[in-house]
C-alpha cells in the first residue's frame, strides 16, 4: 500500500512542486482544492472550501502527512477587503483542518502548516530564525502570528507532530513566480524608475542567486534603479560568463550575465 500525503492548497506553486516530488517518490498524493482548481497529473483531487467539514475529511484517515498551504495569494493590492481575505483564508483553513484531524481514529503522524518568514523584523544586521529571531511589526507579521496561533491551538491527538513552515520566497522558472516579476521589474524600471525605486535592496539575493537568469534579470533592473547598496554585488558579476536568453527591445537576444552587469554599472 502506498504512503499517503494530503496537501491542502495543492493547486498553488508550492503545492504543485510538492505534489510532483512525492508522486515521483511513489506516494499517493491527495490535493485539497477549491471548486474549479486543478491539480497536477497523478494527484487525486478532493474538493473543499476551507471553511466547513465535508467528504474530504475521510482523506486524512490513515494519511501519513498533512501539509496545509492554503491561503489567498498576497500578490495583490492590500485593500481592506484583500487584507481580510488574506488573513481569514489562512486562519480558517487551519482551524477546519484541526477540527478534521481531531475526528480521525488514524490521524496523520505529521502536520506541516505554512507560515511566513516575514514574521521576523526586516534585519540587515544578522540572520533571523527560531532560536534568536525577533518578531517584526505590521500586517504581514500580524497575519503570521494569527496563522500560527490558529495552528498551535488546534486540539489534535498528542501523537500528531505539528510543524510551522516559516517560508520565504521560493524561486522557480514557472509562470507567475519571482522569475516573471524580475523581468517585469526590469521593464518597469526602464520606463518609470521612480515608481519602483525602493525595490533596489531587494535585488541583492537575486544578484547572488545560483540561477544565471535571476542574476541577469536582477542586474538589468539594478542598472535602472541605481541603488548603491547593490554595487558590490554587480561588480562581482563582471566576470560572470553565464549566457541567458533575454527578451528585450522587441526580440530575443543571447547575452552574458557579466555584460548585463557591466551595462548596469555604466548607468551609475
Amino acid at each position: 500500500m502506498k504512503r499517503r500525503i494530503v496537501i491542502a492548497g495543492a493547486n498553488g506553486f508550492l503545492g504543485r512542486e510538492l505534489s510532483r516530488w512525492f508522486l515521483d517518490q511513489g506516494w499517493e498524493v491527495v490535493g485539497l482544492v477549491r471548486a474549479g482548481a486543478a491539480v497536477v497529473d497523478g494527484c487525486r483531487r478532493a474538493e473543499w472550501d476551507g471553511h466547513v467539514l465535508g467528504d474530504w475529511v475521510g482523506e486524512l484517515d490513515g494519511a501519513e502527512v498533512l501539509v496545509n498551504l492554503a491561503g489567498r495569494s498576497v500578490n495583490c493590492r492590500y485593500t481592506p477587503g484583500n487584507r481580510a481575505e488574506i488573513l481569514e483564508s489562512r486562519t480558517e483553513s487551519t482551524r477546519i483542518l484541526g477540527d478534521a484531524v481531531a475526528l480521525e481514529k488514524r490521524p496523520p503522524e505529521l502536520w506541516l502548516n505554512a507560515s511566513t518568514a516575514t514574521i521576523y523584523r526586516h534585519a540587515e544586521d544578522r540572520p533571523q530564525g527560531e532560536a534568536h529571531g525577533e518578531l517584526g511589526e505590521g500586517f504581514s507579521v500580524d497575519v503570521g502570528m494569527a496563522w500560527e496561533k490558529a495552528f498551535f491551538q488546534a486540539r489534535v491527538p498528542g501523537r500528531v507532530r505539528k510543524v510551522a513552515l516559516r517560508t520565504s520566497l521560493v524561486l522557480a522558472r514557472e509562470p507567475g513566480t519571482v522569475f516573471d516579476y524580475l523581468w517585469g521589474l526590469a521593464r518597469l524600471a526602464s520606463v518609470q524608475t521612480e515608481r519602483v525605486k525602493a525595490a533596489g535592496p531587494f535585488l541583492l539575493p537575486f544578484l547572488e542567486s545560483k540561477d544565471p537568469v535571476h542574476r541577469g534579470l536582477a542586474a538589468l533592473a539594478a542598472g535602472y534603479l541605481q541603488d548603491k547598496i547593490v554595487l558590490k554585488a554587480l561588480e562581482h558579476l563582471l566576470r560572470d560568463h553565464a549566457e541567458i536568453t533575454l527578451y528585450w527591445d522587441r526580440g530575443f537576444q543571447q547575452i552574458l550575465v557579466g555584460e548585463l552587469a557591466r551595462n548596469a554599472l555604466k548607468r551609475y
